[in-house]
């Protein structure tokens, strides 16, 4: 009796109809992984797919191996597998493998390209989570927070962290708020802004800073945010600084017993002509209750407050008494006041020239 050829044998374990199953559903978890996320749910579905088509794979390789191994061991046995092989290939048998085989490559080749397309869709960004995990990849960094005593270090403490990893512009500028909390100790336990800069290649880069020691002890830093890049003075960080190395926290937060207490800085502000719970800050570190006359009040302010009772206790407003904006007038917010001024020129109808200096 002539024994069976390893062809039909190996067809029936590598074209197996299971196998296109199983890799069509790894395919559909991992897909479904990459889109909406959820590893919990997906990893035990995907891990099992895995291992199965591993085993599968290792299975077919030993089968081959033995199979090739006998048929090198027994010329006799060759021959007949040989001769076997031709008349499977060139009979109806034949025919009806090859069909097959051809039919389950290009659905396995489908199946690939299906999963190909969904995978690049979901990394597209927006799309899918994938997208966000590369975005996170590209942009996100963990810092370790070690400046966060302000009574050592003070607020520019966290800025000190965020520069020796980051290595951060010079003139820092407001692209949102700033807004900290820091405990009855002056342990800093909250930390979120938004700033932008020139880096030494001369482009503007952002920073989306986050912390809470609650959730998490390093600074999280997201970079290349997009930002209005105005370089508008009024939002220049520097003013923030002066002021917090002049204010005496203990003064401002006198008469509030809590665990915590908050700052805001939004730059320079106009509070109008309402001087309730507004202090004009010298430098010298001295506060006068701002004045209530027909002047409103201006500039660069920051405000300390108890996050959550800001409707029952009155924040207070320090207004730096010695910061003027044009202090803060850099190249960037020269250049962009200009370009505002042509615009509205422009606007307006009237022609301009440039010179061609």
């Amino acid at each position: 009796m002539k024994k069976k050829g390893p062809f039909g044998k190996s067809f029936l374990i590598f074209f197996n109809p299971v196998i296109a199953i199983v890799y069509g559903i790894l395919c559909f978890e991992v897909y479904k992984l990459a889109m909406y996320g959820d590893v919990n749910k997906r990893a035990p579905m995907i891990i099992a797919a895995v291992v199965f088509l591993v085993i599968w794979l290792l299975f077919f390789v030993f089968i081959i191996s033995k199979l090739g191994k006998n048929r090198s061991e027994d010329k006799e046995t060759q021959i007949t597998w040989i001769e076997n092989e031709k008349k499977i290939k060139t009979g109806k048998n034949g025919i009806w493998i090859s069909i097959m085989a051809t039919m389950m490559l290009v659905i396995l080749l489908g199946i690939t390209g299906a999963e190909a397309y969904g995978l690049y869709y979901s990394a597209i960004p927006y799309n899918g989570k994938l997208s966000w995990e590369i975005e996170s990849l590209h942009n996100k960094r963990e810092l370790t927070f070690s400046h966060n005593d302000m009574q050592k270090y003070g607020v520019s403490g966290i800025f000190k962290d965020l520069d020796t990893s980051l290595k951060m512009p010079k003139n820092l500028y407001l692209a949102g708020n700033l807004d900290f909390s820091y405990s009855k100790e002056g342990k800093i336990t909250a930390f979120d802004a938004f700033v932008y800069g020139k880096n030494k290649e001369k482009q503007t880069q952002s920073y989306l800073i986050s912390y809470n020691s609650k959730k998490n002890d390093k600074i999280t830093v997201y970079l290349n945010n997009k930002v209005s890049d105005t370089y508008d003075a009024s939002k220049s960080m520097e003013p923030f600084f002066h002021i917090m190395k002049a204010l005496p926290l203990s003064e401002a937060t006198n008469g509030w017993d809590e665990s915590d207490y908050s700052v805001l800085y939004r730059g320079k502000r106009n509070w109008g002509y309402d001087a309730t719970g507004i202090f004009m800050l010298n430098q010298d570190g001295s506060i006068q209750q701002a004045s209530k006359d027909a002047v409103p009040v201006i500039g660069y302010s920051v405000s300390v407050y108890i996050k959550g009772k800001e409707s029952s206790v009155t924040p207070r407003r320090y207004v730096a008494s010695w910061e003027k904006e044009d202090m803060y007038q850099t190249k960037e917010s020269e250049t962009e006041s200009a370009a505002q001024k042509i615009k509205v020129v422009t606007d307006t109808g009237v022609s301009t020239q440039t010179s061609g200096k």
